[in-house]
């Protein structure tokens, strides 16, 4: 009887442990795809990427509890729209990789793709066609 009472608070210890580590993961709330601009978490906790979906500008945005440190840089401002393409919202979406710093982003309509790195620093700041894509 001691086995099975011991057995039982192990067992019982080790699921609080789980549903208590469960309840400390963020919760992503889904966004709307077609909107204009919608926000990507990255893997460090003070940096956003913040896409304009209707033409593929990204800005890096970093908050903070400080208000010294928050926050918005271009990551690309140059719209990958051809000339004459009319914007509309949804076309541009990102995907995440295993990179942290690394952004598959997509076009919708033609499936182009693009390399999108974020960086604190501005020179290594950059989204470059995905050679072989559909560009």
């Amino acid at each position: 009887m001691k086995k099975f009472i011991a057995c039982f608070f192990v067992l019982f210890c080790i699921f609080s442990g789980l549903s208590a580590q469960s309840s400390r993961e963020v919760i992503e709330f889904d966004q709307n795809p077609n909107a204009k601009y919608r926000l990507f978490r990255t893997t460090n906790i003070w940096i956003f990427l913040e896409l304009n979906t209707s033409n593929g500008e990204i800005y890096l945005v970093q908050y903070s509890i400080d208000d010294n440190s928050s926050g918005s840089s271009p990551v690309n401002t140059k719209s990958l729209l051809s000339e004459g393409e009319e914007e509309i919202p949804g076309r541009f979406t990102l995907y995440a990789t295993t990179n942290i710093y690394n952004f598959i982003m997509l076009d919708t309509f033609t499936g182009a793709t693009y390399q999108v790195q974020w960086s604190f620093e501005e020179r290594n700041r950059f989204v470059i066609p995905i050679s072989g894509s559909k560009e």
